[in-house]
């Protein structure tokens, strides 16, 4: 936690962020941090044969919505009401999350 992965800091900012990778959409470099680390996990667990498979398959749950089905599943058991998570899984997370009022660019000086 020391360091950022993704493009954003912050709680709504990291929560929109996350819900752009489960759609696909996320930054090119976290997206491919996400499947590989993953398809790690994969492996490393047994679930699928080599390194490369479990990559595969994150790509493809992505992909094909199932990634972003299981992350509403969890908030709707955890508490969230169906409709408010159907919103946030929507399109755009921000018409159900609320924006600080203070948002602050910061540009590193090198890559």
């Amino acid at each position: 936690m020391d360091n950022p992965i993704g493009l954003h800091v912050g709680n709504a900012l990291e929560v929109a962020e996350s819900i752009h990778c489960l759609q696909g959409n996320g930054p090119d470099d976290l997206m491919e941090l996400v499947c590989k680390l993953g398809g790690h996990l994969l492996f490393t667990a047994g679930r699928v044969n080599s390194f490369e498979e479990g990559n595969t398959k994150l790509q493809e749950v992505i992909d094909n919505g199932a990634a972003l089905k299981k992350f509403k599943d969890m908030i709707t058991s955890q508490g969230v009401k169906e409709d408010v998570a159907n919103k946030l899984c929507a399109d755009d997370p921000w018409c159900v999350l609320r924006r600080s009022k203070y948002v602050t660019d910061i540009k590193s000086s090198k890559t």
